[in-house]
């Protein structure tokens, strides 16, 4: 507040910092994390926020670790084989040709 003539002027840097936080936190990590682990970005997202608003903070952290577990589950488990299809975040038609191939060789 003592470098800037105003408070628009001194809040410019925070409300950047705030933008390119929310940009990471809400887009990026979700896209990211939901691509190397073979998640679907929708359900970590979704994960995320859910998880976040019941814990807050601890919540956010666990929330991608819970949904491994829980895909983890439904992928041993036939009954609950279509949920973790879901969760994977690919085509039904990629899992069969994955299946195929390991049948294979």
């Amino acid at each position: 507040m003592v470098v800037y003539p105003t408070l628009g002027a001194a809040l410019i840097a925070p409300a950047i910092y705030l933008g390119f936080t929310m940009l990471e936190g809400n887009v990026l990590t979700p896209m990211i994390v939901g691509r190397r682990l073979e998640l679907n970005i929708v359900a970590v997202f979704l994960t995320v926020t859910v998880w976040g608003w019941l814990w807050g903070l601890v919540g956010a952290l666990m929330a991608v670790p819970i949904l491994v577990g829980v895909k983890v589950l439904c992928d041993n488990f036939e009954s609950m084989n279509a949920f973790g299809q879901f969760l994977s975040g690919r085509p039904a038609a990629e899992d069969k040709e994955i299946a195929e191939e390991r049948g294979a060789g």
